[in-house]
């Protein structure tokens, strides 16, 4: 079942200011598709407008081609599951999951085949009489799934599901997840603030800031090539650095001892950002003297990060293969990077993207 947004705009009475501006996108049948951005930015409140929740000020919602503004939200076919489980406590695992078929009073064989085939789906047959206090916290977001499964609808909402569970946990549970919702042939969109979720699971991103979509993408895609400052630092762990830089005569010059060899056209005289990821930075460390000063660094089993102050003050971050004995107040020498972005410092938005940049000191 397929949705098309076409420039959905929320503003609440009293406010000027819209909490979604423009948003359009169109998510295909059986794709899991991601919504990414900072807390605030609108995810949750675009996902209560698709499922009727909130309603839409202008623009248009398409389900499967149709108009459906005003679809009330038992009529749009979808399921929603939340960050909070919102489970009865009061019932057992299976009269949960069958909650909302009795509610609609379909016939009894038919709801015990339903919530049968959705607990055993999610492995929780053995835990169908069990009251969700009796449940760890990955069991109850199970039993929310399981619910959502039962009512069989093509369209499944997840407003950050993951988030109460912990690391290990979630780990598990986004593996479960897309394996679900391939087994189904469910069309997902899924809310998460977390960018490691959508860049595992989502089969394509929208990435979403200062009430505007920022960008539509592949994980890959947006990884690789963003459309601008905000994207890049939003994606990849530990952050990406960015690094105040001129261009003059032909290079990008950060200082006196960090000069970047450039091919893109860029404007002379012109104040431009450099975006490396601390894994593409280039390094020595066995000088006597360099162009940055470490301060911090982090042995993470089978990288080492090192974080450092270039002669400027600017800091980089550095992520290395393996462990490398490198230690605070040591001077190394930043050689360039493999790869590497640049940013019009005004509107922040990518100018090119350079390989095999060098540094000339």
């Amino acid at each position: 079942m397929s949705i098309q947004l076409k420039h959905l705009v929320k503003k609440y009475e009293g406010s000027d200011t819209p909490v979604l501006e423009n948003v359009s996108a169109h998510i295909e049948d059986n794709e899991f598709f991601a919504i990414v951005g900072p807390s605030g930015c609108g995810k949750s409140t675009l996902l209560r407008m698709i499922a009727g929740i909130i309603p839409i000020t202008s623009g248009k919602l398409y389900l499967n081609e149709n108009v459906a503004n005003d679809l009330a939200p038992q009529e749009r076919k979808l399921s929603m599951v939340f960050q909070s489980y919102a489970l009865y406590p009061f019932l057992s695992v299976f009269d949960n999951v069958a909650f909302g078929l009795k509610a609609r009073k379909q016939p009894k064989e038919m709801i015990k085949e339903r919530v049968t085939r959705a607990l055993a789906l999610v492995n929780l047959t053995d835990y169908k009489d069990r009251k969700p206090k009796d449940l760890s916290g990955g069991q109850r977001q199970r039993v929310a799934l399981a619910r959502a499964i039962a009512n069989e609808s093509k369209i499944c909402l997840m407003d950050e599901p993951l988030s109460n569970l912990d690391a290990q946990l979630r780990a598990k549970m986004r593996i479960e997840l897309k394996e679900l919702q391939r087994k189904l042939g469910l069309t997902v969109i899924y809310v998460t603030h977390d960018q490691v979720e959508a860049m595992t699971m989502a089969d394509h991103v929208m990435v979403l800031n200062n009430h505007h979509v920022q960008q539509i993408d592949t994980p890959l895609g947006v990884y690789q090539h963003p459309r601008n400052e905000f994207v890049a630092s939003f994606f990849g762990t530990p952050q990406i650095n960015l690094i105040s830089a001129v261009f003059e005569n032909g290079r990008l010059k950060v200082n006196d001892d960090f000069i970047m060899e450039t091919d893109s056209s860029l404007i002379d005289g012109h104040n431009y950002k450099i975006g490396v990821r601390p894994n593409q930075v280039q390094i020595k460390s066995d000088v006597n003297n360099g162009n940055a000063q470490v301060v911090n660094v982090s042995q993470l089993g089978d990288r080492t990060m090192v974080e450092a102050i270039l002669n400027n003050q600017q800091e980089i971050r550095v992520v290395l293969n393996g462990q490398v004995d490198i230690r605070p107040q040591q001077f190394i020498q930043i050689e360039g990077a493999d790869e590497y972005f640049i940013f019009d410092s005004d509107d922040r938005s990518l100018v090119s993207v350079n390989k095999g940049a060098l540094v000339n000191a």
